[in-house]
């Protein structure tokens, strides 16, 4: 896991698509502070293990092979897997619809405890790599000959 200041511009930089980076900054320590209130743990801590939790350790890649696409998994690296997994969580608690910092602190607790939208997504993820293992066996082959 990386670091502290790591996973706070990790976690800037993926809130500050549109807005501005003191409300990001801003909104990072309210939620350590609140963490840490709620479940007398430190924030960091909670969100190394949420994230930790949620990475996703292949991404898909598409391969052309006679016309026809494949998609073969590729292992990414840990500052991409952080990166990842913080996006998603975001993009989950955003899709809550209520606001950002309660759903946020929600989905980062949920995610932490296994449960969530975003390690619901990281298992259906991580399936549909298994399903693609023939494809690479294929290919193998082909690329053999």
């Amino acid at each position: 896991m990386s670091s502290v200041k790591d996973l706070k511009s990790y976690f800037i930089q993926a809130m500050v698509r549109k807005g501005n980076l003191y409300k990001a900054d801003k909104l990072f320590k309210v939620i350590l502070k609140n963490l840490y209130v709620l479940f007398r743990v430190k924030g960091v801590r909670i969100m190394e293990s949420a994230i930790q939790n949620s990475t996703i350790f292949f991404t898909l890649r598409r391969y052309y092979l006679g016309g026809t696409a494949y998609f073969v998994p590729v292992v990414i690296t840990n500052n991409t897997e952080e990166k990842f997994a913080i996006k998603c969580l975001l993009k989950h608690a955003k899709k809550r619809g209520q606001s950002i910092l309660i759903t946020l602190m929600t989905e980062l607790f949920l995610a932490k405890n296994l449960k969530g939208e975003t390690i619901k997504f990281k298992n259906d993820f991580h399936l549909k790599v298994i399903k693609g293992i023939p494809y690479i066996r294929f290919l193998n082959k082909r690329i053999k000959k």
